[in-house]
């Protein structure tokens, strides 16, 4: 295929629709006390909002791309993305948590189709020497929707237009997904991959049975006191995941199309990426949930304030990112002993600000702990802007075109 001439502003499209996708994975954590209030929703049902989208997506994921590899990554876009529309609009006018889980399932599942194709077009739509910069865009853009729907969130519920609260929250991805359906139907060019048709169907089904086993006793706990059926669900999950892999084995033997190649993790540069993607992703989501409830929970800021508190890590992602995305053509892999390292450091920097910044805080009050607050999120983010970025190239080059 030809080097698309509109590339660059087919990648700002689609990056729009990434900012907007990850956005709303981002954006409720700031949300939760209104949303509880609101609805009269415990916090396991709240957690439900957030970790259901969250599990739908991953467990879609992989499913997604594979389709949009077969039927046309333009057409499993535009679906992923009218999906999300429609179901952003049923989240903005959910009248109980139940209604509200249903449709941020969903959501997941949109989303699920519609962002693995946006790494897939980067591919087939830049030249090689072009991907580094495509690439450092996209994982600015991963972080900025990450910050600034912490920041986003606080504007619209404390904004409360029209009276409606935390439902803007969800709302507004309807003029924006639009516009961007719009400049995707009209800019974006079709590809396909070659290779086997087939779906996995059977392993999709396995690893959703698994995750879900393992995610609702791990949320659920908290309220139940760990009753002996959730210990079996965890023990089930295992079996079951097992199961899996198995499976995805046997697919492999007979000369099928997995959903998971195992194989990959033979390969340990693959392997060490995944592992730190998994910690980075792992330590991270739960960070910005349970720091956006200590600030509006436990000091008393208000949603704005609170998100605001968050605005230093887009800052230092987009730093980061784009270090990264400069530094790697100048010195390969060996960047990331360099990521590492900085992860390192600024933790155990974050780390002592923490211990610091509590002794500040105890003798300045409040206003301390604002800034004490801030300076914990700059200190992170530099560390994970970069780290995010640098897990890309740990992806073997075939697997990933």
């Amino acid at each position: 295929m030809s080097v698309d001439p509109h590339r660059w502003i087919t990648l700002a499209v689609v990056l729009t629709a990434t900012f907007m996708g990850l956005l709303d994975t981002f954006i409720v954590n700031v949300s939760v006390p209104s949303i509880q209030r609101d609805l009269h929703a415990g916090f396991a049902e709240v957690q439900f909002v957030l970790a259901g989208y969250t599990l739908a997506y991953a467990i879609v994921l992989t499913t997604g791309g594979r389709l949009g590899d077969l039927y046309g990554r333009k057409l499993l876009f535009l679906a992923g993305m009218a999906g999300f529309i429609l179901a952003s609009a049923f989240c903005g006018f959910a009248s109980n948590p139940a209604f509200l889980i249903v449709f941020r399932v969903i959501q997941g599942v949109m989303a699920a189709l519609m962002l693995p194709q946006v790494l897939s077009i980067i591919q087939v739509s830049f030249l090689p020497k072009e991907r580094g910069l495509a690439l450092g865009l996209y994982g600015a853009t991963v972080g900025a929707a990450a910050i600034l729907g912490q920041v986003v969130g606080g504007l619209l519920i404390t904004a409360n237009f029209l009276g409606l609260g935390w439902r803007p929250i969800f709302l507004v991805n309807v003029p924006l997904g639009l516009v961007a359906f719009v400049a995707t139907l009209l800019l974006l060019r079709e590809s396909h991959a070659p290779g086997s048709n087939e779906l996995d169907l059977v392993g999709m089904g396995l690893v959703s049975v698994g995750l879900f086993l393992l995610v609702y006793p791990l949320v659920e706990s908290r309220i139940a006191a760990w009753p002996w059926w959730l210990v079996l669900c965890l023990i089930l999950s295992l079996l079951v995941l097992a199961t899996f892999a198995l499976y995805e084995h046997w697919l492999t033997r007979h000369g099928h199309t997995p959903l998971v190649a195992l194989s990959l993790f033979g390969r340990r540069a693959f392997t060490v990426g995944i592992l730190m993607v998994l910690t980075l992703y792992g330590s991270s989501a739960g960070f910005f949930l349970v720091f956006a409830y200590y600030l509006q929970e436990g000091l008393r800021f208000s949603a704005l304030s609170a998100g605001l508190t968050f605005l230093p890590m887009g800052i230092g992602f987009f730093l980061a990112s784009a270090t990264a995305s400069r530094l790697v053509p100048k010195l390969g892999r060996g960047v990331l002993t360099l990521g590492v390292f900085t992860t390192i450091t600024q933790i155990a920097n974050a780390l002592g600000v923490a211990v610091i910044g509590l002794i500040f805080a105890n003798v300045v009050g409040r206003n301390g702990a604002y800034a004490h607050g801030f300076a914990i999120s700059l200190l992170v983010i530099l560390a994970l802007g970069m780290l995010l970025f640098l897990c890309v190239f740990f992806l073997p080059s075939k697997r990933t075109q």
